[in-house]
């Protein structure tokens, strides 16, 4: 078949398949360029890619694939230093959340401890004076 005499006419708007897709490639390399590969769908990409491939050297090849091996190697220490850091940045603030928690719970604690304490105090008929220096309460919080 000679793609020369190809007569459809197919517009990039019109690719409904990939068989249109690979048909237009054929037809048009011709007048295509590099920038026609990053504007389309992988099957240009990846023709592109071989067709650039093809034209290097062993030495060339044997470079390019280790430059790749080095990108996909930093990316995946890349994703593996985000997930690491998400994950010990969580549990940080879990233990501090915690730690939070527990310093107000023990507070409160106390000061109910303490109120407690006053009000058993004054049921009993201790003066304020005496209450208010071993509780460490003030007179306002006794009357409340």
């Amino acid at each position: 078949m000679e793609l020369t005499k190809f007569a459809a006419q197919i517009n990039r708007e019109d690719f409904k398949d990939e068989m249109s897709k690979w048909l237009y490639l054929l037809k048009n390399i011709g007048q295509m360029d590099e920038q026609d590969s990053t504007q389309e769908s992988d099957i240009f990409r990846k023709f592109y890619e071989t067709c650039r491939m093809s034209k290097l050297t062993t030495m060339e090849k044997e470079e390019y694939t280790k430059s790749v091996l080095e990108y996909e190697d930093v990316q995946d220490a890349l994703d593996y230093m985000r997930k690491t850091s998400l994950k010990e940045g969580f549990e940080k603030g879990l233990a501090e959340g915690k730690a939070e928690g527990l310093a107000e719970g023990k507070a409160e604690g106390k000061a109910e401890a303490k109120l407690a304490m006053a009000k058993s105090m004054l049921v009993k008929g201790i003066d304020l004076d005496t209450i208010i220096s071993i509780t460490g309460l003030t007179a306002e919080e006794i009357e409340r």
